[in-house]
């Protein structure tokens, strides 16, 4: 028995921002609401209810598809809006700010590269992977896995505004050497 291509795999598999056009299995074009929705549809209730409770959206009803329509309506209603950096701590902000930065978030990132900006760029001690976790339950981010099977890779669930992602100064604002005068 041949078992069915999981629709998250086939996201993985395709960049939201890809020139491309993303398609069923049938050869249909499918709109940013059933990409979402079909993302949306691969994680539990568990986690759903996890991202709607720290982004404070009601949801109503108990049935998996129901939920997954709420949240992605949510998701793209509120895919502007700034208020979710404040829902962020401190840490969180500093690791999302400095990330965007290096690397942009609107592609897949490899645990090891937060890790990199976390002790690195930011000198900070420690893991940075409890800072990823919250970004994931805020929504803005999931884990998915390589080709090996391994997990430890982070994608936007939605592409993420420049509007919303912030921009860090990485570098010196002071001067570190002084010209010579003639």
């Amino acid at each position: 028995m041949v078992e069915a291509e999981n629709p998250l795999r086939q996201l993985i598999q395709t960049s939201y921002t890809a020139p491309h056009t993303i398609v069923d299995q049938d050869g249909f074009a499918l709109g940013e609401q059933e990409i979402l929705e079909n993302l949306l549809d691969s994680m539990t209730v568990t986690e759903l209810r996890k991202i709607a409770k720290r982004r404070v959206w009601s949801l109503s009803g108990t049935r998996k598809d129901g939920l997954v329509v709420q949240m992605a309506t949510h998701m793209l209603n509120s895919r502007d809006d700034e208020a979710v950096l404040t829902q962020l701590s401190q840490n969180e902000q500093l690791l999302l700010s400095a990330t965007h930065t290096l690397f942009n978030l609107n592609t897949t990132l490899y645990l090891e590269q937060f890790q990199h900006v976390w002790q690195l760029v930011l000198g900070k001690k420690g893991s940075a992977k409890r800072y990823v976790s919250a970004l994931a339950d805020l929504g803005l981010l999931y884990e998915v896995e390589d080709a090996y099977g391994d997990g430890g890779l982070y994608r936007p669930i939605l592409p993420l505004s420049e509007k919303v992602l912030p921009v860090m100064p990485l570098l010196p604002t002071e001067k570190t050497a002084v010209s010579p005068t003639p």
